[in-house]
């Protein structure tokens, strides 16, 4: 209907992200191999969290390095060491937590100086997952010192992987039929919004079923 058309090898690499059929294909193709990373890592090294993440934080720079060399873009690698960060931050949480509430300004400043002195350089990969990391920081040194209770962001959060895997659809949908320009962009953004959120929730609804059905047999 919207005579869009993809090779076989777009919609085969399409399966685990590699290629994009008009989705953000690079969180998921980027996302798989970090799982599986951390898979292995997992069985290799039992429950040893702190080998576990260290493993995995090789892996995610390592990831960058063979990105660089293979000219994979930068939008597939540009955050990924956040992902291991991710685990330093469950394996020292509690001792995180203390040291940012007790050194709450030297903290601050030592996550945010980094972020300022790098943000210009942030079109090389390394500096952006640096920044990144500072970033994912300076995330958590706001909510050990503060906490944020809403209905709205609760349910965000409840569906945020669907809404920004299917957030395209109704772009394409009502770009085809449509073209917005002036005040109607304003229109076009909203309604995009409202139905990639209503998107979202049948789409969750509908893989609850698909995960029990997979359970039961």
């Amino acid at each position: 209907m919207l005579a869009i058309h993809y090779s076989g090898w777009e919609i085969a690499g399409s399966f685990i992200g590699i290629t994009g059929i008009g989705n953000s294909n690079w969180y998921i193709f980027t996302i798989l191999v970090m799982y599986l990373v951390s898979y292995l890592a997992a069985v290799a090294l039992k429950d040893n969290y702190k080998a576990i993440a260290m493993a995995v934080t090789v892996c995610s720079v390592a990831y960058v390095v063979i990105a660089q060399i293979t000219g994979l873009p930068s939008r597939f690698v540009s955050t990924v060491v956040t992902y291991a960060l991710g685990m330093w931050i469950a394996v020292y949480k509690d001792e995180l937590e203390r040291l940012l509430k007790k050194k709450s300004l030297i903290s601050l400043l030592v996550i945010v100086i980094p972020i300022l002195l790098t943000y210009k350089l942030r079109g090389n990969d390394f500096i952006m997952n640096l920044n990144s990391c500072f970033f994912v920081l300076l995330v958590v040194w706001f909510m050990a010192h503060f906490e944020t209770r809403s209905n709205i962001l609760y349910f965000l959060g409840k569906h945020a992987f669907s809404i920004y895997i299917l957030q395209r659809l109704p772009m394409l949908i009502i770009s085809y039929f449509y073209t917005p320009a002036g005040v109607m962009n304003y229109v076009f953004v909203a309604m995009c919004l409202l139905i990639t959120v209503g998107f979202a929730v049948v789409f969750d609804h509908l893989l609850k079923k698909v995960d029990r059905m997979i359970i039961k047999t």
